[in-house]
């Protein structure tokens, strides 16, 4: 039977009470840590404490820097981390630069960055026109359509091939991982990139090679629509390199032919996410935590940062007591809310499932130190690996027990809690 373990509480902290060497991968969405700049005149700019939708666990925290910058953090993943182990960490192209450093400066191996490419993004930009008229047209950003994935390693002595019998990491799951295609694909050949050699008897896959870019649906799509259709055919290398290496071929050998028909999507990954994945499995009603005006998703409405809004939430109600920004320090009330998942930030279990297959050994235990809704938890299990996820927001972790327990129903899966 496979396990669960959710955490409740603080992630240094609890990951301070995992063994040493006791997970095979972190697939993780910490905090991008937007904040904004405190615009203070005659005083040394500085960054609010405050970042994504209002969110004060998305801000840079007592120590200004933020705990996906801190690699205080990464240093625990590090530890528990098996040699090999891969870590897998969400981030945003305006931070991604202060956390990557951070996984390197913990001790791990940047390996590679793998891009998540989506269309459902929208613009945050100032329109300049409406205060400058000159500048009609003008804006300040532009429309999000990625999100940068740190691919880091932890090292190891010897050989991969060392490490990978003894720990049973170190390396990454292609075969399990191609795009797939109703086309087989042999050894030697084209994207398996192995070279032939004599006496090399092949085995057969399907899929193509897997790439450092996945595209969501709509991106797909959009992709689609940009390169129009067209169909695959074999061609020649003039490599020259006899290493068996992935990605290299010796002289005159073919590449193997899919002979697919279709936009340049079907050279990559493309997950499904639905309404139905964000909120299968939460029951009829949810407690959220409250004690400021939300909007219908639950994101908090500030005051200093949307006054109007705030102001039309909050006429005609009774004024309360005066209460710190940061949520730890106000009274939460606990509510009732319907079935919706209310986490801004969830991704989707089929993107999930892929990122843990592509790095975890079969039966092996996924660690997500910041879990939100619980997608990595149901991806985990979509794998049948063990799962790890620790969580500090009270509402956050309601949902993704609902979520995991959930997924759990389809499989041979038991669940330790503890709150």
């Amino acid at each position: 039977m496979n396990k669960v373990t959710l955490l409740k509480g603080d992630c240094i902290k609890k990951l301070k009470g995992l063994k040493d060497n006791s997970v095979d991968s972190v697939v993780t969405d910490p905090p991008y840590h937007l904040t904004a700049w405190d615009m203070q005149p005659k005083k040394k700019y500085k960054r609010k404490n405050k970042g994504f939708m209002g969110k004060e666990w998305d801000g840079l925290g007592k120590d200004g820097i933020g705990i996906a910058n801190n690699p205080k953090l990464w240093k625990e993943v590090l530890r528990v981390l098996k040699p090999g182990g891969h870590l897998l960490s969400f981030s945003h192209s305006r931070t991604y630069h202060r956390q990557a450093v951070a996984v390197e400066d913990a001790g791990f191996e940047i390996r590679d960055q793998i891009m998540w490419v989506y269309g459902s993004g929208f613009p945050k930009s100032h329109n300049i026109g409406k205060k400058v008229e000159q500048y009609e047209g003008w804006g300040t950003a532009l429309k999000p359509a990625h999100e940068p994935i740190v691919m880091a390693r932890k090292p190891f002595n010897g050989t991969v091939a060392k490490n990978v019998l003894e720990w049973g990491t170190g390396g990454i799951n292609i075969d399990e991982c191609r795009v797939g295609t109703d086309e087989i694909t042999t050894n030697g050949y084209g994207d398996k990139g192995f070279v032939a050699q004599e006496g090399y008897e092949p085995s057969t896959h399907q899929g193509r090679f897997p790439a450092n870019i996945i595209f969501d649906e709509e991106a797909g799509k959009i992709l689609d629509e940009q390169s129009g259709i067209s169909k695959s055919s074999p061609n020649k290398w003039e490599g020259n390199n006899n290493a068996p290496i992935y990605g290299k071929y010796e002289k005159g050998i073919r590449q193997s032919t899919f002979s697919d028909v279709g936009g340049a999507s079907r050279f990559f990954y493309c997950p499904k996410a639905s309404k139905k994945d964000r909120n299968e499995g939460m029951p009829e009603q949810v407690p959220q935590f409250t004690g400021r005006p939300r909007r219908e998703d639950g994101s908090v409405i500030y005051k200093e940062t949307h006054p109007e809004e705030w102001a039309e939430v909050m006429k005609g109600k009774p004024r309360k007591e005066k209460t710190s920004l940061a949520a730890s320090e106000e009274i939460l009330q606990p509510t009732l809310k319907g079935t919706m998942n209310i986490h801004p930030t969830v991704k989707p279990t089929d993107l999930m499932a892929y990122l843990v297959r592509l790095v975890t050994p079969k039966g092996g235990v996924v660690l997500d130190p910041f879990m939100g809704s619980g997608s990595t938890g149901k991806g985990a299990i979509r794998e049948g690996m063990d799962f790890i996820g620790i969580e500090r927001e009270d509402e956050y972790m309601e949902i993704a027990k609902s979520r995991i327990q959930h997924e759990e129903g389809k499989h041979n899966y038991r669940t330790f809690f503890d709150i």
